[in-house]
């Protein structure tokens, strides 16, 4: 007897471990999905937009310096090449409101999140900063300067410019073109300050000094992407409102939003940035003149409209308690067989056990086409409905047959709440493994493992 009894655990064992290979066949289905998906994302932003980066606008200033030589006999001989760079000057402040108007979009089964914006932006550069500008437009005007100082504006994808920005500064609108010259990131958007001559250019640069008012422009785009939205402003003080009508939003990047409100209507979003709490001038000069732009991408700040119910990600997470499943059952089969006095053939327990891999399968294949709940009740009713047909012929008792089914059914119904459960899955599968191993050492507690007939005094007992 306990010869048979090692045999048979023995036997169980080696099944259980043999059906981690349709497992990982499974495992290895939900990873090719997956790539499916990547591939289809990456077609739809080929053909749509892909995730917007935008810096907020700033004036970029050309600046050159004559290289002087001094020769042998100590005169300085000026030659025509220079070095050039540029400098930035940021707004004072600035308030900017995106609109953002999602939907979706389908490449065969899959689903790729993708929005509209309408960029609002309003703002001013401090009279400091005019002086400059007005000085470096005199010295473009008497052409010392070759190149006219410019408004830019950076934008990952050009491609998502939905309509012609409209630009106004001091009340004026001016022209805007695409790229930006000169630039080492020369996607997005700029326009020349040398229209601005009217205002700046004087006859007597000493009455530079008098120019004291701020310089206000408003800017208005609308751009499209995909999946996620980013932006980072050049300004001492700046104010961003995000509003959109996607329920599932996740904010990253270098800064949270101060307040937000997220409904099933949409979400609204506020941040509120200072000099004090960000170099963003200082990397953007690093972007410009060193072409190091690296740390100026990791500086912003970002919104990505997520699908909660990933039907991958879900399969995936359920797939994990997919042998600690099937030990539990024949663990359980085991002891009701040894406790009834029963045989079940190993056969039997490999049927039911790839009933039991079959529903993940089944999960992942009618996810695709009828949503991760419906797929997941259909799969469990399946498997269950196959079950409670097989299991009174294995087990010899109807009665028997049904209650397992309908803990099978409980069991993975729970699984159901877990893997839903994006804060609390680690703790609720954690406390279902401890519930059942609970169960199982209190049902089998009286056993003495090393006698013959344990299990038939157990079965008396209970």
């Amino acid at each position: 007897m306990k010869k048979e009894i090692l045999i048979k655990i023995t036997t169980i064992a080696v099944l259980a471990i043999l059906l981690l290979i349709p497992i990982q066949m499974v495992k290895s289905k939900i990873h090719e999905r997956q790539l499916n998906q990547g591939v289809a994302r990456e077609s739809v932003v080929s053909s749509w937009t892909g995730n917007q980066a935008i810096t907020l606008p700033y004036i970029v200033i050309p600046t050159e310096n004559t290289v002087e030589v001094v020769n042998g006999f100590g005169q300085v001989n000026s030659i025509e090449s220079r070095n050039r760079y540029y400098d930035v000057l940021e707004p004072s402040k600035i308030d900017v409101d995106f609109q953002v108007k999602n939907r979706i979009l389908k490449k065969g089964i899959h689903h790729i999140p993708v929005y509209s914006v309408t960029i609002e932006m309003k703002g001013n550069f401090a009279p400091e900063s005019v002086k400059q500008l007005a000085r470096a437009l005199n010295e473009y005007q008497s052409g010392t300067l070759k190149e006219a100082p410019f408004m830019a504006m950076n934008l990952s994808d050009m491609r998502g410019i939905e309509s012609s920005p409209q630009l106004s500064l001091n009340g004026k609108l001016r022209n805007v073109s695409p790229s930006i010259p000169l630039l080492s990131q020369s996607q997005g958007i700029h326009s020349s300050l040398a229209g601005l001559s009217e205002l700046y250019v004087l006859s007597e640069p000493e009455t530079l000094s008098e120019l004291d008012e701020a310089l206000p422009f408003t800017l208005t785009l609308s751009v499209k992407g995909a999946e996620k939205i980013a932006f980072l402003p050049i300004a001492n003080d700046a104010s961003v409102k995000v509003v959109s009508d996607w329920p599932h939003p996740q904010f990253g990047g270098s800064s949270l939003p101060m307040e937000r409100h997220i409904d099933q209507d949409g979400f609204e979003a506020q941040w509120v940035f200072s000099q004090y709490g960000h170099n963003n001038k200082q990397l953007l000069l690093s972007c410009i003149r060193y072409a190091e732009c690296a740390a100026l991408s990791a500086s912003m700040t970002s919104i990505e409209f997520i699908t909660p119910i990933d039907i991958y990600m879900l399969s995936e997470r359920s797939i994990k308690y997919a042998f600690l499943f099937i030990g539990l059952g024949f663990i359980t089969f085991l002891i009701f067989e040894q406790m009834r006095q029963i045989r079940i053939h190993p056969v039997q327990y490999t049927f039911v056990g790839l009933v039991l891999a079959v529903f993940y399968l089944l999960l992942i294949s009618l996810s695709e086409h009828v949503g991760f709940q419906w797929a997941y009740l259909i799969a469990v009713v399946a498997c269950g409905l196959l079950l409670i047909m097989y299991l009174p012929y294995m087990l010899g008792n109807t009665v028997v047959a049904m209650l397992f089914t309908a803990v099978f059914i409980g069991v993975y119904g729970l699984l159901y709440v877990i893997i839903q459960s994006e804060d609390f899955a680690f703790l609720m599968g954690a406390i279902l493994v401890f519930s059942v191993l609970a169960i199982l050492m209190s049902v089998t507690r009286r056993v003495n493992w090393y006698e013959i007939n344990q299990f038939e005094k157990l079965n008396e007992t209970l």
